[in-house]
C-alpha cells in the first residue's frame, strides 16, 4: 500500500471541470448555479492509499514485455537521491499528492515521483524555500503543459543518472525541449508569460540545466538563463510581491539574479531593489530577515561593478578612488556582521562536536539547521560576507601598493590599519569558508553515526546538492589552504557523482585547476 497524499473533497462534477468545489450539502454552490446535478462527495480516508503495481519493484530476468499497469496504480519504489542501488520503501512517499491520471505514461508519473522526493517532499520544514509549492499547485490547479514536461525532465534526468542509461537520459532530453519549446510559445503572449506556472517552468528548466552542465561554456549559458528569467519578473511588475506565491518566486529569481550580478561584475536593476524593499511590509519576520540580507547582497554586487569600472578606465583608478571602495567595503561589511547580531531566532544553528569521522565533515564538527532554507540563507551570508573581505583585501593592498611607491600623500608609511585590516579579512574568510564547510553533513544529510539520517533530512536532497555548489567554490577560492581545497573539490565531485549534478564536476575541475568559472 501507498500513501497516496491527500484526495480532493470535490465534488465529482467539479473534479472533472477542475473547478474550486465549496463542498456544501446537500448540493455544493458551483453545482446548484450551473444547474446541474451534485453527486455528492467521496469518503476521501478510503482514497488515501492504493494498492502499488508488483511491476515495479522487480527486475525484469526476460525479455517479455512487462505488462503495464492499471491507471489506478501507483508506483511502488523510487531510487533515492543518496543512496544509488537500492529502492525506497513505499511508505517514503508519504506526502505524494500526484493522480496518475495527470500522465500520458507510467514513465512519466515515475519521473514526476522522483521529482518530487528529491526536490520537494517530505518534509515541507525542511525543504520549505525551494520548490515545496510545487505540491500545492499539483493539487489544487491544473498543471501547465510546459510545468509538467519540465518536472518530468529533471525527474527522467535523476532515473537516467540513477540507473546509468542514455536512453533514459534522451528521454529527459525530449521533455526539456518539449518544455522550451511550450514555454516559448507562452512567452509571445503578455498575459500568459506572467503567470505564476510559466516562471516556475522557467526555474526548473534551469535546474534542469545544472544536470547536463558538461563544461565552462555551458555554466555562461546557465547565467543567460537567469536573464531569461529576470526579465519575466520585470514584465510580472510590482504586483507580483502582493501575494505570497508571487513574492516566493520573486524572491528565488532575485536570489539567482544578484549572484549573476556578482559573477559579471554588473548592477543589480533598482526594479529588483526597489520591489524587494516594498515587499518587506508583506513579510515575516522570518521572510524579512532573507529579504534584508538580499539587499545587502545587492550594494555589494554594486560596488563590485564600480571596481571593475574604475580598474579599467583610462587613466586607472588613482589611490583616492581605492580608499572611496575601501570605505564603502567597510559599510557593507558592518551591515553584515550588524544581520548577524539580529539574525531572526528560527535561523539559529547548534554546532556540534563529534569524535567520528566521516567524509562528509572537514573538521571534528558539523552544524545543525533548523530547515534546508535557515541553512541557505546563513550560507549566502557567509559567501556574501567572504566576497567583501576579499575586497577588503584587495582595496587595502592597492592603497599599500601606492603608498610605498610614492611617499607624497602625506603619510611616512603604509597605515598599519590597512595591514591590520588584511590580516583580519583574510581570517575573517578562512573563518567563513570553514563554516561553509560544516554546513554540509547538514545538506547531505550525512551526520556521523546517522546511517539514515532524519526524514527530513532524506528528502529534497537533489535540491539541497544544488544550493551546495555556489557556496563550496567560494570557500574553495579563499586562502584557505590546500587541505580545505582538495576537500571542497571532492565534495563538488561527491555531488556530481552521487545525484548526477553535472555542473558540480565543472566547478570542481576548475577549482582544483586553479581556474576560476563562476567569478
Amino acid at each position: 500500500m501507498v500513501y497516496c497524499g491527500k484526495p480532493s473533497k470535490a465534488c465529482g462534477q467539479c473534479r472533472l471541470r477542475r473547478t474550486r468545489c465549496d463542498a456544501l450539502r446537500p448540493s455544493c454552490t458551483q453545482c446548484i448555479r450551473a444547474g446541474r446535478t451534485c453527486g455528492g462527495y467521496r469518503d476521501t480516508d478510503t482514497l488515501m492509499f492504493r494498492h502499488c503495481t508488483k511491476s515495479y519493484g522487480k527486475t525484469n530476468t526476460n525479455n517479455e514485455p512487462t505488462p503495464a499497469p492499471k491507471r489506478k496504480e501507483m508506483v511502488e519504489t523510487s531510487p533515492p537521491a543518496s543512496s544509488p542501488g537500492s529502492p525506497i520503501p513505499a511508505d517514503q512517499f508519504d506526502n505524494a499528492v500526484m493522480s496518475v491520471e495527470r500522465y500520458t505514461s507510467l514513465e512519466e508519473e515515475f519521473a514526476t515521483c522522483f521529482f518530487f522526493k528529491n526536490y520537494v517532499l517530505d518534509d515541507q520544514s525542511f525543504s520549505r524555500g525551494t520548490f515545496h509549492y510545487l505540491a500545492d499547485v499539483y493539487r489544487q490547479e491544473t498543471v501547465s503543459p510546459p510545468l509538467k514536461d519540465a518536472v518530468v525532465a529533471i525527474g527522467t534526468a535523476g532515473l537516467a543518472h540513477f540507473y546509468k542509461d542514455p536512453s533514459v537520459m534522451a528521454s529527459a532530453n525530449r521533455k526539456y525541449s518539449s518544455a522550451l519549446n511550450s514555454v516559448s510559445l507562452l512567452l509571445r503572449e503578455s498575459a500568459s508569460a506572467k503567470e505564476d506556472q510559466t516562471l516556475m517552468a522557467v526555474i526548473l528548466l534551469g535546474v534542469y540545466e545544472t544536470y547536463t552542465c558538461s563544461n565552462v561554456n555551458v555554466l555562461e549559458t546557465l547565467n543567460k538563463h537567469v536573464s531569461g528569467a529576470e526579465a519575466l519578473l520585470q514584465l510580472r511588475g510590482k504586483e507580483q510581491i502582493e501575494t505570497p506565491l508571487g513574492r516566493e518566486l520573486f524572491s528565488q529569481i532575485r536570489s539567482q539574479v544578484i549572484t549573476k550580478c556578482w559573477q559579471t561584475h554588473t548592477a543589480v536593476p533598482d526594479d529588483i531593489i526597489q520591489w524587494s524593499e516594498a515587499a518587506l511590509q508583506y513579510e515575516t519576520i522570518e521572510e524579512a530577515a532573507a529579504t534584508r540580507l538580499s539587499l545587502i547582497r545587492t550594494q555589494l554586487c554594486n560596488l563590485r561593478m564600480l571596481s571593475t569600472q574604475l580598474s579599467t578606465s583610462f587613466p586607472p583608478f588613482s589611490p583616492s578612488d581605492s580608499g572611496t571602495l575601501l570605505t564603502c567595503a567597510l559599510e557593507i561589511d558592518v551591515s553584515l556582521a550588524d544581520w548577524e547580531a539580529t539574525c531572526f531566532s528560527a535561523y539559529h544553528y547548534q554546532t556540534v562536536t563529534s569524535e567520528q569521522k566521516s567524509k562528509y565533515m572537514y573538521s571534528d564538527s558539523y552544524h545543525v539547521y533548523s530547515s534546508l532554507a535557515a541553512a541557505n540563507i546563513w550560507n549566502e551570508y557567509r559567501v556574501t560576507r567572504i566576497q567583501v573581505n576579499e575586497l577588503l583585501v584587495q582595496f587595502s593592498r592597492q592603497i599599500i601598493q601606492a603608498e610605498i611607491s610614492s611617499m607624497e600623500m602625506g603619510m611616512e608609511t603604509p597605515s598599519a590599519f590597512l595591514y591590520q585590516l588584511v590580516q583580519d579579512s583574510t581570517a575573517i574568510t578562512i573563518e567563513l569558508a570553514g563554516d561553509i564547510c560544516a554546513s554540509i553533513p547538514f545538506y547531505t544529510g550525512s551526520r556521523p553515526g546517522d546511517s539514515q539520517g532524519t526524514k527530513g533530512e532524506q528528502s529534497a536532497k537533489a535540491i539541497a546538492a544544488n544550493l551546495l555548489v555556489w557556496p563550496l567554490y567560494v570557500a574553495a577560492r579563499t586562502e584557505c589552504g590546500a587541505e580545505m581545497r582538495e576537500w571542497a573539490v571532492g565534495r563538488l565531485r561527491g555531488i556530481a557523482e552521487d545525484m548526477g549534478i553535472q555542473q558540480a564536476m565543472v566547478v570542481a575541475d576548475c577549482v582544483a585547476n586553479g581556474e576560476a568559472c563562476l567569478s
